[in-house]
């Protein structure tokens, strides 16, 4: 399930862009007609797809715009280039997967999501250098697979994973303030929803105070909220959700260590004790939410998971999950609604509407039931 929090930032005409480029990117099409849209407005609409999707990890940091005039009108051209040649992204989705299978009887074990992430940034701790290179660091799977990365890289490659498990996450860009020279540079880290929660994550950071790569690891920078990191660190706080509750960890196991990669590659790291140190990433183009889209196999009815939401406020905001939903193949949705509703028939009635009309936008056949329980809502759908 991929979260889509870049994409909420979007109007309504860029959000439809935004599905388009991205059937078309998933098809690795490099030259995107697209309508209906200002040149002005490709910008944000790239970025949204450069932070949602860490799956596109090919996608240029640096698209162009090409447009033409002429009898018919002006036409626009979103031009998309792969940094990766075809054969490479093949090998690239391959190793990802391998090492989703080295994480997974490890995750099987976890008891909550919370152990979960850790399991992750364990991984990520062990396994990654922090490097510099604007063109090829700032994916996911240079992070995953060459096992380098700068702030941005990591952070996809966390947002990678965590979308693959279905814990929401949101790639967030801002800046750093490094403590030693007292000098700003961008940065980029995230935002993970835990039992409804939202807290800050940043590995960037916590690979400067783990050089060692072996458990056990610190964690200054795991799970916190928005008070404890402004301490160094800068963001645009109204384009993301408030991070106010303090984190208790359920059962702690710091120290258990990660799989490690078959063909680890020495990597050097930063002096064992060194403060950590800013780690900048290509500024992008100004601009700016949830939902997933990936294609993803159908599963079982024994295999199908179950997506839990703390609180659904908006009539909208259960259409872009029931979206999600559909795109991931889950079979049930529970939540929690504050859907502003006369009474428990309409609210029925209304949801009832929504997710028929998610499905049949994306030409599904499913059936729907949905049950009303006070202010508890699930959704069971049968494939």
């Amino acid at each position: 399930m991929i979260y889509e929090h870049w994409k909420g930032l979007l109007t309504c005409p860029q959000q439809r862009v935004y599905d388009d480029v991205l059937s078309a990117l998933l098809r690795r099409q490099e030259r995107i007609p697209v309508k209906g849209i200002h040149p002005q407005e490709l910008q944000p609409i790239h970025k949204a797809l450069y932070y949602d999707h860490p799956e596109l990890f090919y996608m240029t940091h640096a698209p162009g715009i090409q447009q033409s005039g002429g009898f018919m009108g002006v036409s626009i051209t979103f031009l998309c280039k792969s940094i990766f040649s075809a054969g490479v992204i093949q090998s690239y989705q391959k190793k990802i997967e391998e090492v989703k299978a080295q994480l997974r009887p490890l995750i099987s074990s976890a008891k909550n999501d919370f152990e979960k992430e850790k399991i992750i940034c364990d991984y990520l701790l062990g396994t990654v250098t922090y490097q510099i290179d604007n063109t090829l660091n700032q994916n996911a799977a240079t992070a995953l697979v060459q096992q380098r990365a700068q702030c941005s890289g990591v952070a996809k490659a966390v947002k990678l994973l965590l979308d693959w498990l279905a814990i929401p996450c949101i790639v967030i860009d801002g800046e750093v303030n490094d403590p030693v020279s007292r000098q700003r540079g961008p940065h980029a880290w995230n935002l993970v929803q835990l039992d409804g929660n939202w807290y800050h994550l940043d590995v960037t950071l916590m690979m400067g105070e783990n050089s060692q790569k072996t458990p056990p690891f610190r964690y200054s920078y795991l799970n916190r909220t928005d008070a404890q990191m402004r301490a160094i660190h800068v963001w645009q706080a109204g384009n993301f959700p408030p991070c106010v509750t303090d984190f208790l960890p359920p059962a702690p196991t710091y120290g258990a260590q990660a799989p490690q990669p078959a063909a680890a590659q020495p990597a050097r790291a930063p002096q064992q004790n060194a403060p950590a140190r800013p780690m900048p990433h290509t500024q992008m183009p100004a601009s700016q939410a949830p939902r997933p889209v990936t294609q993803q196999p159908k599963p079982s009815a024994a295999q199908a998971p179950t997506r839990v939401r703390k609180t659904v406020s908006t009539l909208q905001q259960f259409r872009r999950d029931m979206s999600n939903i559909y795109n991931a193949h889950l079979r049930r949705f529970e939540f929690i609604s504050a859907i502003p509703v006369d009474n428990a028939q309409k609210l029925l009635d209304d949801l009832h509407g929504a997710a028929l009309d998610e499905a049949r936008k994306k030409n599904l056949q499913v059936e729907v039931k949905i049950t009303v329980s006070g202010d508890a809502v699930t959704v069971e759908l049968i494939w």
